[in-house]
């Protein structure tokens, strides 16, 4: 479900990018091609580095997400007409948003230990879920009250991940994400150990 949620609120306003650059920044058309190419750019760094982020902590990282996500929003909102500031928003967009794909399948990958191919699955699964509600609310919004309120959408999603978060943390005899993470690491060390010494063994 949080990842469910995650992908939503992403793609709630993802989904009508060009639309919000259009109408809300007063962008015009070469402006906004401009603004996807940084989009995409920022992206690719954002993929790098949240990858190095949940190798030292997943709970941290996803933390981090949420709050940052949730900041750029609420600026992009209230950003007026004053185009710099626009530039920088748009890129920490990107990279924030392309974060949310990498931490979205660790986060099912770290709940689906003892069955990673389902697991695999159902990270597919789920965002085409999170991506089809983000979208129709999203749309839902806009015609209901402007393109410029969509941005409520992506926050009270983002919210109930983080909601979502905290009752799993607090469930009493789950482990936390970091002792998963830490047990994932150990069975690919032992695996990995295992096969090393098989493959010396046979060499006698």
């Amino acid at each position: 479900i949080g990842v469910c949620c995650l992908a939503a609120g992403s793609f709630s306003i993802y989904s009508y990018f060009a639309e919000y650059l259009l109408n809300v920044f007063h962008m015009s058309g070469s402006q906004v091609s401009l603004m996807l190419m940084l989009f995409g750019f920022t992206g690719i760094i954002g993929n790098w580095a949240v990858g190095k982020a949940l190798s030292k902590s997943f709970d941290n990282t996803l933390l981090f997400f949420i709050s940052g996500i949730g900041t750029t929003m609420l600026l992009m909102r209230f950003a007026g007409i004053h185009f710099e500031m626009q530039v920088v928003l748009i890129a920490i967009w990107g990279f924030l948003h392309a974060a949310g794909f990498v931490i979205s399948q660790t986060w099912i990958g770290i709940e689906s230990t003892q069955a990673p191919e389902f697991g695999n699955s159902l990270v597919i699964s789920t965002a085409n879920i999170g991506v089809a509600i983000g979208a129709s609310f999203g749309g839902f919004v806009i015609d209901q009250y402007g393109t410029k309120q969509i941005i409520w959408v992506g926050l009270i999603l983002f919210f109930l991940v983080f909601f979502i978060y905290r009752i799993k943390k607090a469930m009493l005899g789950k482990p936390t994400h970091e002792n998963q993470l830490k047990r994932i690491s150990k069975k690919k060390y032992s695996k990995k150990k295992y096969e090393q010494q098989k493959k010396h063994c046979s060499t006698y």
